[in-house]
């Protein structure tokens, strides 16, 4: 008996929402600053609350992950408890690979070997740029039992090609949890390709200057 194949609606149209801009020193980003939840139409477990805006500085994110933490790993950050955030400055979809504004950060909810964030991006080609600083990447974790929230911010310097007048990003996430699920934003867990070097998978964000 043939195996039959799944699809969702993401592998037939590209995301597309908006970001608001949030005001320096903003201290908890509420409700306005949700993403949508594309575990609803991609089948995958919910498990995350995804809150962002972006500011003067950078990019800013709110981050619930309702799952224990266990075993984190800086060098396999995949392979543990850990966020990864996929950003294209200038949200471009004709490349089938990494281009200079492509970067592929992570974050974990505790310390291993010395790490908390960093990058990692792949460029496969001369169209590439120097990996950031560390200390552009900044994150804050509050552990409980069974979730943690962390708050990331990702220092514009860290941001090759960042301009919020360009209008837009593109952007998605994996959330990585030790023996447990795993959910995306803009794909799915059973996409055969590596979204980490698939810009055109990366849902496109516009920026917004929206404000309460």
């Amino acid at each position: 008996m043939e195996e039959s194949l799944e699809l969702s609606v993401l592998n037939f149209f590209s995301l597309s929402t908006e970001v608001r801009y949030a005001p320096s020193g903003i201290k908890n980003l509420n409700q306005h600053y949700c993403l949508p939840n594309s575990a609803e139409i991609s089948g995958e477990e919910e498990f995350v609350d995804w809150r962002m805006a972006w500011t003067d500085e950078g990019l800013l994110c709110d981050v619930k992950v309702e799952q224990p933490v266990g075993y984190v790993d800086a060098k396999r950050p995949r392979d543990g408890d850990s966020i990864e955030l996929f950003i294209d400055t200038r949200d471009f979809k004709g490349a089938g690979y990494n281009t200079k504004y492509c970067h592929h950060f992570f974050f974990l909810p505790k310390k291993a070997d010395g790490a908390v964030a960093g990058e990692i991006t792949n460029f496969r080609s001369d169209d590439a740029h120097d990996l950031c600083d560390p200390l552009l990447l900044f994150c804050d974790t509050k552990i409980q039992a069974n979730t943690y929230q962390m708050r990331i911010h990702i220092h514009r310097d860290a941001l090759v090609g960042f301009n919020p007048e360009f209008g837009r990003i593109g952007f998605s996430y994996r959330v990585n949890c030790f023996q447990g699920p795993t959910q995306h934003f803009s794909v799915t867990s059973t996409d055969v390709v590596k979204i980490e070097e698939q810009p055109s998978l990366w849902a496109s964000l516009g920026l917004g200057k929206c404000k309460q």
